[in-house]
């Protein structure tokens, strides 16, 4: 019994460094593809800097990446993709003036309107989105010890209900903070040069007009293989899924 319990262990142990080493190759070999990218753009090779970023969404995500491909495509001029992995690199690290200021550049070399930053996203922007979301979290279980434990005791006194209620207002703030992440999940780009809008979701339906590269638009809702949307300046109708990208 105690050999066949020491053998079962032995395979977990095993299988779990042999994770461990798959994990650490795995982020050595995109380290090396990451730096590879680096050497590309430093050269001036920015479709290939691209390519090698590119490769590496598919297995990881970072604000350092997503700022490096919207360098990449704003020295190629697709002001579009570069927008919208400068946006993506905010909501990952929304602190960073470097992604913050690049953002703006970008905005203004493809001569587009963007809205600004509403009060709710520039609270939202204080903190990560898992920071907020750990610390909201943390903040219901503590809000949930301080209402039930005090009665299973028997505590009497005021105190413990004063640090419910504060425990509960800041996971109040913490909530307005996700949802100001949330409040951003139908904010799209355009990516392709005169993107057709249309009053229909159809292929045989003339554009009633067309979008630039870059151009700002919400998402009200999917219908196949098109968006229902809403520019900054107030079109509406109906765009292909290709032609647009979501932020996050």
């Amino acid at each position: 019994m105690f050999a066949t319990v020491t053998k079962f262990y032995i395979r977990i142990a095993v299988t779990i460094v042999g994770l461990n080493m798959a994990v650490a190759h795995a982020d050595t070999s995109l380290k090396a593809q990451f730096h590879q990218g680096n050497v590309y753009y430093q050269n001036e090779n920015y479709a290939a800097a691209i390519d090698a970023y590119t490769a590496i969404l598919a297995q990881q995500q970072s604000a350092n990446l997503h700022y490096n491909l919207g360098n990449a495509y704003f020295k190629t001029g697709d002001y579009g993709l570069a927008i919208l992995h400068y946006r993506k690199a905010r909501i990952l690290d929304p602190r960073n003036p470097e992604f913050k200021a690049n953002l703006q550049f970008a905005i203004d070399a493809a001569d587009v309107n963007h809205p600004a930053n509403s009060w709710l996203d520039n609270y939202a922007y204080l903190m990560q989105v898992n920071t907020w979301t750990w610390l909201a979290t943390a903040l219901l279980w503590i809000s949930i010890a301080l209402a039930v434990l005090p009665r299973y005791f028997k505590c009497q006194g005021i105190l413990p209900w004063v640090l419910c209620c504060t425990t509960s207002l800041m996971l109040g703030l913490c909530l307005i903070g996700l949802y100001g992440y949330h409040s951003q999940r139908n904010d799209a780009v355009v990516v392709v040069p005169d993107a057709p809008i249309k009053v229909a979701p159809a292929k045989n339906v003339q554009p009633k007009s067309f979008l630039a590269n870059a151009e700002f638009a919400t998402i009200s809702r999917q219908q196949g293989d098109y968006y229902l949307i809403r520019t900054f300046n107030g079109q509406s109708g109906f765009i292909r899924k290709e032609d647009l990208r979501k932020i996050w």
